[in-house]
């Protein structure tokens, strides 16, 4: 069955929707159905075998022997047992001849054979079987040649073997599972129900893929994880908040003004319509009938934007201007949040990487939320390393289950990586994926390493300035094409 088992499951990695998975389920189910109806049929032949050993036990003999003695003749009695010979010979090495060698004996100690008849039986199955034990004429067990050429077991082995359930003898029949054990064990699967189930089985999963990935993951792999809800400073939040719309404002109208420009309606003129230009009429004198006037509307932009924002132990350093750099990041992080979300048509998220392994993404602001509301969880303050490779695997899960069809993710870093095998890994499967991946580096260019679009600035202050110019390029220019 674990055979079987196995060679169905290899079908696993070729699933391609849940009809698969169901018929392969049916599969399976079937195929348990069917050794389980093995097992039983193996369990009945077992107990009519060991039925009929017990009916030779109780009546003094075998069929053979009984018609030998009944019939008188000393010639029946050495053919009967002559077939009791070969009968032990073709059971090749399962022991039963000394089984065989006991019961005649029996037999002719009860007076059923004489003493010849008993040493002519013996001798027999000593030749039938390859010189095994046999019994002399006074009952006394009388050892043989060492097995002979056929490796047969001794009569004392061969009782053991009599006495084990049907379908357990043989070659290493001490180490497999009695008939009983397996047909109950298959029948306990099949009627499994709801509470034989161990616990939740998505969180048992779960668990147990993580382990796997943080014992034995490479550098190629990680989960995606789920990010950590901040807890939200309100009061420090609306303050930020406030602080950001003031110092913003000139450089967001800006930026939404520009975006709007370039999707202004233009007016045309054409030959055919429902509204004429009066100021084009003067054509008409010269033949030219493009006197009607056509609206036409540009495309609005259609951008789904995260923004992943570094909040390792490094960046707690001071700034030129006073303020941590986790402070003007924040800060930054805000006022683009606050620009993107006014634009029809930009989808931006906000997400902190830090901490541990363990519990390496912060979420301040998810896809399709407000800014605002979530102010105070832009007061996170920076702890631990630098897990970017498990952040930009959450980012990238997060961006492709929006429904814009322009993916943007935006890495603003102080450093290197904790595993840079994997955050390169990672960055080139985005990038085959079509989700364009952008570095801003703070203070360092550690980021050119992995991203080849990136940008690297001297202080953190020009930080706000940064990303404003880079979502004013890319936003006009996706409408421009």
């Amino acid at each position: 069955m674990q055979v079987r088992l196995h060679a169905l499951l290899r079908k696993v990695p070729a699933l391609s929707n849940t009809a698969d998975a169901m018929d392969l389920a049916r599969e399976i189910l079937k195929m348990i159905q069917e050794e389980a109806e093995k097992e039983r049929q193996q369990q009945q032949q077992g107990d009519q075998g060991d039925s009929q050993q017990a009916q030779q036990h109780a009546g003094g003999g075998d069929p053979d022997d009984s018609a030998s003695q009944g019939s008188g003749s000393p010639g029946q009695d050495d053919q009967g047992d002559q077939d009791d010979g070969d009968d032990s010979q073709k059971a090749g090495g399962n022991g039963q001849q000394g089984d065989d060698a006991d019961d005649q004996d029996g037999q002719a100690g009860k007076g059923g054979d004489d003493a010849s008849q008993g040493d002519d039986a013996s001798q027999q199955r000593g030749a039938g079987a390859g010189e095994g034990d046999g019994d002399d004429a006074n009952g006394q067990q009388a050892s043989g040649d060492d097995q002979g050429q056929g490796g047969q077991a001794d009569a004392s082995k061969g009782d053991d073997a009599s006495s084990q359930p049907a379908g357990s003898r043989g070659a290493g029949a001490k180490d497999a599972p009695s008939g009983d054990d397996a047909a109950q064990v298959l029948q306990q699967v099949l009627a499994a129900g709801d509470g034989d189930h161990i616990g939740d089985a998505h969180q048992s999963l779960r668990e147990e893929l993580d382990g796997v990935a943080r014992r034995g993951g490479d550098a190629s792999y990680r989960t995606v994880r789920e990010a950590t809800d901040i807890i939200s400073r309100d009061a420090a939040g609306n303050a930020l908040r406030d602080e950001v719309k003031r110092t913003t404002s000139r450089i967001r109208t800006q930026l939404q003004g520009m975006v709007q420009a370039s999707q202004r309606v233009a007016r045309r003129t054409v030959r055919h319509g429902k509204r004429v230009d009066a100021s084009r009429l003067h054509r008409l004198q010269s033949g030219d009938t493009r006197v009607f006037q056509r609206n036409t509307t540009k495309r609005r932009p259609n951008t789904a934007v995260h923004l992943l924002v570094d909040a390792s132990g490094s960046m707690n350093r001071q700034a030129d201007c006073g303020d941590r750099m986790y402070q003007v990041a924040s800060k930054a992080a805000m006022a683009i949040g606050m620009a993107l979300e006014a634009i029809n048509g930009v989808n931006p998220a906000v997400t902190y990487f830090g901490g541990d392994g363990h519990q390496p993404v912060f979420s301040a602001v998810r896809h399709g939320e407000r800014v605002a509301p979530n102010a105070g969880k832009f007061t996170f303050a920076p702890t631990g390393t630098t897990p970017m490779a498990e952040a930009l695997w959450y980012s990238a899960f997060e961006l492709v289950q929006t429904k814009e069809e322009r993916k943007m993710l935006i890495i603003v870093t102080d450093g290197d990586p904790d595993d840079p095998e994997a955050t390169q890994a990672v960055i080139d499967l985005c990038t085959a994926s079509g989700v364009e991946v952008i570095g801003i580096g703070v203070v360092s260019g550690a980021i050119a390493r992995f991203v080849s679009n990136h940008v690297v600035i001297d202080q953190v202050e020009d930080l706000q300035k940064t990303l404003f110019r880079l979502m004013e390029q890319t936003l006009t220019a996706e409408l421009a094409a």
